[in-house]
């Protein structure tokens, strides 16, 4: 059987299968021929398969296509939306289609009880805890099956975590750096009514939103408590597992909060920022209106940015949290909670996601700070910025210094830089759109 697939520098795995994939499908594989297939085939009802963490879906698409003889349902999950947009590709480039698999941008512990068969290269970096609350959860019934593989130094925490969900370890493969479990739960060791939680937060590209109920996004990710003050402001925020910038805000936040303390962008949001009085200001319809802030990691910059703006300009606005990281933009929300409305919108990069941000635009004032950002795109995010800003909106960037220069130089017709701010090898720009 022949496949295809598309990887990204940006991804996991980026110029090969990495080999704990690998292992993995070689046990899928093993199983299948030695009596797997004949039981899957036998069962009644759609077959429903999740891919956890799937990368650019080299797992699901691999077991969708091995048991094309069956009536099977594939759902692959991924923190990253770019994850996401990868895998929804190299699906139809291998000839399934969306009716029978979806992808989805969420936490690695949701998914939907109806899940037969688990598969998942688990991320070591995930920490234990959320680790140890997937494989808790990863039968959600008596006769579902997970194929779980695990970095060589978490072998005995899986194995451990496995026996204390009450589940039975069916074969155990150990390669070179990795180890594959099969393990299914017994009868009375299922939880009634449980199963992975139901909690997607992004778009289902088979057709439709798929939004489950909040959870416990909090009690399983938390990682610390972060101190810290800015420019004058001490902020406390939680910071959580597999989210950037859990440690201190980062030299990006940091330049991207002087030039805005510098601007006064903070004070007088968005568009008004340097117009010459509160009248001209309101003219020009910025008050109260949606702000966007992209890539902000745990949610430091914006955390900053409203509690030191004016409470009368703010009010009636929301913050709405754009990015790749489903864990970054949760982080950003739950820190945000009681400073002001946000809505969450899983995002690749600006220009990409252009029409889905319009739901909520245009903005007055868009924040981003992108960890990278690929030089042909630059263009297009320009392009972008002329639709998703309002006139006299403001945009304010903070990149390493060698890709700020490139983003500074490709700066189109119909915007004026306002301020440009050198920090310890970032670069923070601002601009306003005519």
């Amino acid at each position: 059987m022949e496949f295809n697939f598309a990887l990204s520098r940006e991804l996991f795995s980026s110029a090969e299968i990495d080999t704990g994939t690998a292992l993995l499908l070689k046990v899928f594989s093993e199983e299948l021929d030695k009596g797997l297939l004949r039981e899957l085939q036998n069962r009644t009802g759609p077959l429903h398969i999740l891919d956890a963490g799937s990368g650019c879906g080299v797992i699901g698409i691999c077991a969708a296509r091995a048991l094309e003889g069956i009536d099977v349902r594939t759902i692959s999950t991924d923190r990253d939306e770019l994850a996401g947009i990868f895998t929804g590709y190299n699906a139809r480039q291998n000839g399934l289609e969306p009716e029978k698999f979806s992808t989805h941008t969420s936490t690695l512990f949701n998914g939907d009880p109806a899940r037969d068969l688990i598969l998942s290269n688990i991320p070591a970096k995930a920490g234990k805890p959320v680790l140890e609350d997937f494989i808790r959860c990863a039968c959600p019934h008596s006769e579902a099956l997970a194929f779980i593989v695990a970095v060589k130094p978490l072998a005995d925490f899986t194995r451990g975590t496995i026996a204390a969900a009450g589940a039975e370890i069916l074969r155990e493969t150990a390669g070179r750096g990795h180890t594959v479990f099969v393990f299914r739960k017994g009868r009375a060791a299922s939880v009634p009514g449980g199963g992975l939680r139901q909690n997607r937060f992004a778009e289902d590209r088979a057709g439709g939103n798929t939004a489950g109920e909040e959870e416990a996004f909090p009690g399983v990710y938390r990682r610390q408590r972060l101190e810290t003050e800015l420019e004058g402001c001490a902020l406390g925020m939680d910071t959580f597992h597999g989210a950037p910038g859990f440690d201190d805000p980062g030299e990006a936040v940091l330049a991207a909060v002087k030039l805005s303390r510098r601007l006064g962008l903070n004070t007088a949001p968005g568009g008004e920022a340097g117009l010459k009085n509160s009248s001209e200001a309101s003219s020009t319809g910025m008050f109260h209106s949606n702000r966007l802030f992209h890539e902000t990691e745990q949610g430091c910059y914006p955390l900053w940015f409203y509690k030191t703006s004016c409470p009368e300009k703010t009010r009636n606005g929301k913050a709405i949290l754009s990015g790749r990281n489903i864990l970054a933009l949760k982080a950003a929300e739950y820190n945000l909670k009681d400073t002001v409305n946000t809505v969450l919108v899983p995002a690749a990069d600006l220009a990409s996601a252009k029409d889905a941000l319009l739901g909520e635009g245009p903005y007055s004032f868009i924040a981003a700070l992108p960890e990278n950002m690929i030089r042909e795109s630059i263009p297009l995010h320009w392009e972008a910025l002329t639709v998703l800003l309002h006139a006299r909106g403001v945009f304010l960037i903070s990149l390493p210094s060698f890709l700020a220069e490139q983003f500074d130089r490709a700066k189109i017709s119909g915007f004026t830089r306002l301020g440009n701010l050198r920090r310890e090898g970032f670069r923070a720009l601002a601009y306003r759109k005519a």
